[in-house]
C-alpha cells in the first residue's frame, strides 16, 4: 500500500508511525497536497478539520485516489457525495475509527428499533474530549443519537486536557440503570482502524463510491 497521509497531527503521526511513511509523503498546511503529488498514492488519509475537508475534496477527486478520512466536524453536501458515489476510486470517512463502535451500533439500532423496551425511561449521553476539540457534541455522540433513532437523548459535552475520547450513555428507569461507555485510551486505536479500512478499501474488487467502518466489518 503506497500511502499518502494528509495532516500531521495527533491521530495523523501515529498513522505515520505505524506505515512508517517517509516524508514525501507527508502534507500538511506547511507542505500543501497537490492533484500531481497525490497521483503518485494509492491511498490517502486524511485527518483534518472538517472545513480543511471539504475546501480539499475536489483536489482529491481530481487526484483519483482512494481516501479514508478521520476529518471532524465534516457535514458533506449531498452533491458532493454524489460526486464521491459516482468517482473513479472508493471512499471511506468516519467519525469514529474504532472496532468496538460496531458493535456499540448494533446495540444502539436494537434499542432505537424497539421503542417498547423501556418505555418509561430516560436517555442521556455525556462525551468528553480533549481543549483542542472543536465541534461540540462530537461526531461520535451524534452518531449515538442517530443510531437510536426514535429515542430522545439529552446530549451534553465537556472539554479537558488530552482527552481521546469518552462516550457515556445513561438510560434511567424508576426501577433501574443502565450504562454503556466508551472510552478511548490511545490514539493509536483510531490509526489501527483508519489503516484496516485502506486494505479493505484497496481490494482489487472493491468498486468506487463511498463506504463506512461498517462495510468494512460487515462485507469482508
Amino acid at each position: 500500500m503506497k500511502a499518502a497521509l494528509i495532516g500531521t497531527g495527533k491521530t495523523g503521526s501515529k498513522v505515520q508511525e505505524a506505515l512508517e511513511l517517509e516524508q514525501n509523503a507527508l502534507f500538511n498546511t506547511s507542505r500543501i497536497p497537490t492533484v500531481d503529488a497525490l497521483r503518485a498514492y494509492d491511498v490517502a488519509f486524511v485527518f483534518v478539520p472538517g472545513d480543511a475537508f471539504l475546501e480539499m475534496i475536489p483536489t482529491l477527486m481530481s487526484a483519483q485516489i482512494a481516501v479514508v478520512s478521520g476529518a471532524t466536524g465534516a457535514t458533506i453536501p449531498d452533491a458532493v457525495k454524489t460526486q464521491i458515489l459516482h468517482g473513479s476510486r472508493p471512499w471511506l470517512i468516519a467519525q469514529n475509527f474504532s472496532p468496538a463502535m460496531q458493535m456499540i451500533q448494533q446495540a444502539l439500532q436494537w434499542i432505537g428499533d424497539h421503542p417498547e423496551w423501556l418505555e418509561e425511561s430516560e436517555f442521556s449521553l455525556h462525551e468528553v474530549h480533549h481543549q483542542q476539540k472543536k465541534d461540540a457534541p462530537s461526531g461520535t455522540a451524534k452518531l449515538w443519537v442517530e443510531w437510536m433513532t426514535s429515542r430522545e437523548v439529552t446530549v451534553t459535552s465537556h472539554r479537558e486536557g488530552d482527552v481521546l475520547g469518552d462516550h457515556e450513555l445513561r438510560i434511567s428507569t424508576p426501577l433501574e440503570r443502565i450504562t454503556l461507555r466508551h472510552e478511548a485510551l490511545d490514539r493509536s486505536l483510531f490509526a489501527q482502524g483508519a489503516i484496516q479500512a485502506a486494505h479493505w478499501l484497496l481490494k482489487p474488487d472493491r468498486v468506487p463510491g463511498l463506504y463506512s467502518m461498517k462495510d468494512v466489518f460487515e462485507r469482508e
